[in-house]
């Protein structure tokens, strides 16, 4: 082979070793043209609210606002400053605002006033009367005597219960006592056995004072007494033994 068939050999500024890299631009597949997808809206940016003709909304103390729930529900938001107040989901056809009503008049009482109506309100006073006079009438305290003058009463008439129907004094710490009682009177105060066994011991020993000026009494008229005694042993094994004067 002449020298003149051979081609030249290419020729490099600096490294001889280095050869020309292929753009990898020309070399790489281009992706075919999609349509951006479609927006989804949510469940609650499809519901319309229906109209409010309530005062509580129109005056813009309570907002509605959709859940994005499945079927469509709603709360109602308590727009006073500072109120948490948060109505438990209700579909959103619920009309109701007797709950919104109710929550003015106990947490913002002054809103409340100038909004209900006068009629409204004589009418929900007389039924709130009614109904607490219904709710009282079974055990209503007697509001001419002092608290502490009913509270010594009804102590006298526990222990007097307790001691004719020969029951035990531990009976008043019991549970369904406690229950029973503050079912009859809230204000009552619980009385502990120990409390019950001072107020017997008191009135034993003031019993006893009293009966024993009443036989003095007697002898020193004249008067004379019948002694009589008795022993038994209970059931535990215990021994008792009684004088009786007659």
């Amino acid at each position: 082979m002449s020298d003149s068939d051979l081609s030249d050999a290419p020729e490099y500024d600096d490294d001889p070793f280095q050869a020309p890299i292929p753009s990898l631009e020309s070399a790489e597949p281009t992706l075919p043209w999609l349509p951006p997808l479609p927006t989804v809206l949510s469940q609650s940016s499809r519901v319309i609210l229906p109209l409010a003709k309530s005062t509580l909304y129109s005056k813009n103390l309570f907002r509605r606002e959709v859940l994005d729930s499945h079927p469509p529900m709603m709360t109602i938001l308590c727009l006073q400053a500072g109120c948490k107040y948060r109505h438990p989901s209700k579909p959103v056809t619920f009309n109701s605002t007797s709950n919104l009503w109710k929550h003015l008049e106990s947490v913002h009482p002054t809103v409340y006033t100038t909004l209900r109506p006068k009629d409204s309100t004589t009418m929900a006073s007389s039924v709130s009367l009614a109904s607490s006079s219904r709710s009282s009438s079974f055990f209503t305290p007697r509001t001419t005597i002092s608290t502490a003058t009913s509270q010594s009463r009804y102590r006298d008439l526990l222990l007097s219960f307790i001691v004719s129907n020969n029951l035990p004094i531990h009976i008043v710490d019991s549970l369904s006592f406690r229950q029973l009682i503050h079912q009859l009177s809230p204000s009552t105060f619980s009385i502990t056995r120990s409390t019950l066994h001072r107020d017997l011991q008191r009135k034993f020993a003031h019993h006893r004072q009293k009966l024993g000026l009443e036989i003095q009494k007697h002898i020193a008229t004249g008067g004379r007494i019948s002694l009589t005694t008795d022993a038994w042993s209970a059931n535990n094994g215990t021994d008792h033994a009684a004088v009786t004067g007659h």
